[in-house]
């Protein structure tokens, strides 16, 4: 049996909450684009993703962490498409397909990073009595939050 980073095989495949969130809540989340500013939008996202993260990481309950986990996929679901129509706000159609592969590849590369910083906080696991993940969750949060101050 595969266990997660609680040992418990009831945790097993809570990642997949916030894909499907994600996935569900795209289209009304184009659809707020269209009514709010997408520079707002977007700010919007980052400052409740960055606060819905740093909660993960106090979670002390199944229910919880299934809330926090919905929550966090329905905010992340207007990102890519808040991005790309903050995009088409300042480059051509022509241009508009080499920013978008840009915006791909950065993502690409902010996966490579979060791998070796998860790594890296893996040795906080035990540090203060918490678990590497809350600390990479506390970590990740807060870093979200102050890049937009």
């Amino acid at each position: 049996m595969t266990y997660c980073v609680w040992l418990r095989p009831c945790f097993i495949g809570i990642d997949k909450l916030l894909t499907a969130s994600s996935q569900l809540l795209e289209i009304p989340s184009n659809l707020i684009i269209k009514k709010v500013k997408p520079d707002r939008y977007i700010a919007f996202i980052c400052t409740a993703w960055g606060i819905i993260a740093t909660l993960t990481g106090i979670v002390q309950t199944y229910g919880g962490l299934i809330a926090v986990r919905l929550l966090l996929g329905a905010v992340e679901a207007g990102l890519f498409p808040g991005l790309v129509t903050y995009l088409t706000m300042f480059y051509s159609r022509n241009q508009l397909a080499v920013r978008v592969g840009y915006l791909f590849i950065a993502s690409a590369i902010a996966g490579a990073m979060g791998g070796i910083i998860a790594y890296g906080v893996g040795f906080l696991d035990g540090a203060h009595g918490l678990r590497a993940w809350r600390w990479l969750m506390f970590i990740e949060g807060t870093r979200a939050g102050r890049y937009l101050t």
